[in-house]
């Protein structure tokens, strides 16, 4: 299933999606991240916002879509 005006899946959209979540809880479980309520909402919008725009961008994604998460991660709710 093709995403509007794009090249890329809905259902490479979600993988990309469930494998970010799961690596950030992968990385709770051995103790390199602490993470929090306020931490998870941060991480899934960083997470979504992030694969949405890497499906809806076809060129310059390895140089923006770094520093848009990066911006989302940093932000404190």
């Amino acid at each position: 299933h093709r995403l509007v005006n794009s090249q890329k899946t809905v259902e490479g959209t979600v993988a990309n999606i469930v494998s970010q979540i799961a690596t950030i809880f992968f990385l709770h479980f051995v103790g390199f991240l602490e993470l929090n309520l306020n931490t998870i909402i941060i991480s899934f919008v960083g997470v979504t916002v992030n694969a949405i725009l890497e499906a809806k961008t076809d060129q310059v994604d390895n140089l923006f879509l770094p520093l848009v998460t990066f911006f989302i991660f940093s932000l404190r709710i």
